[in-house]
């Protein structure tokens, strides 16, 4: 039989033995890049780009708009090491404020992407619709009026008169030089400008208006034309349809 004694040692040895065996290695995170004792984490990369409101300079999904992003992060890390973690900003109860309400707004976006935006399934035929309409860059004249009076009396003029935009809206303005812009798909639209100018097709001299402005102004605008580029490799087709 074997005795008390033998196995204390046969325990002794069993712990000695496990505690001198090497764990085995977990598999860390992909590091992107190292700024000192930081790291950038392929998933934070992904929060940022993905859960994160970008400038339109970097909304996209190509190699020069992911590089943007990387750089972004790369100068938070720098900034975070030169001023260190006890320093008169960290301290400020107004500056801490500001950074929990930013995490709480963070948390929300991501609620909001969790439960919602990444759920929606969108009709693949509203996308079709709007994909034949990227690639169309609108030119636009415009006049503002003041109040809905003046928006009554220039459509009664324009619509029983018969008299054109171009008259009306050079006598208004007093000057033969009539306000134009483009508007292209990827400029910081409003929902409701994006739904007028890319949810459907327009017409060349269509009006449209007239759009309540802020300072309870009038926006009366016709399509003067439009240039569509068009996309013809298989990168520039599936860039589009990511835009889209």
């Amino acid at each position: 039989m074997i005795s008390v004694l033998q196995l204390i040692v046969l325990g002794s040895v069993l712990i000695i033995a496990s505690c001198g065996r090497k764990a085995p290695d977990q598999p860390g995170e992909m590091i992107l890049a190292r700024i000192g004792n930081k790291t950038i984490a392929v998933n934070e990369f992904i929060r940022r780009a993905e859960y994160t409101i970008r400038p339109s300079y970097c909304k996209q999904d190509n190699y020069i708009h992911k590089k943007i992003i990387l750089n972004s992060l790369i100068a938070e890390k720098l900034f975070s090491l030169e001023a260190g973690s006890d320093n008169e900003l960290v301290k400020n109860e107004e500056f801490r404020n500001y950074i929990r309400g930013r995490k709480e707004q963070a948390m929300r976006q991501y609620f909001y992407y969790d439960r919602a935006y990444s759920k929606v399934e969108p009709d693949t035929a509203d996308l079709k619709g709007i994909y034949k309409l990227v690639g169309r860059s609108y030119k636009i004249q415009y006049l503002r009026l003041p109040d809905e009076n003046s928006v009554a009396a220039f459509l009664e003029l324009y619509n029983q008169d018969g008299i054109s935009f171009d008259s009306l809206a050079i006598d208004i303005l007093g000057d033969s030089t009539i306000p134009e812009r483009q508007i292209n798909f990827n400029d910081d639209l409003s929902n409701e400008f994006f739904d007028i100018f890319y949810s459907k097709p327009l017409e060349k001299e269509q009006l449209i208006g007239p759009i309540k402005n802020e300072d309870n102004s009038f926006l009366i605008m016709k399509v003067a034309g439009w240039k569509t580029r068009v996309v013809i490799s298989d990168e520039e087709i599936k860039q589009r349809w990511n835009d889209v």
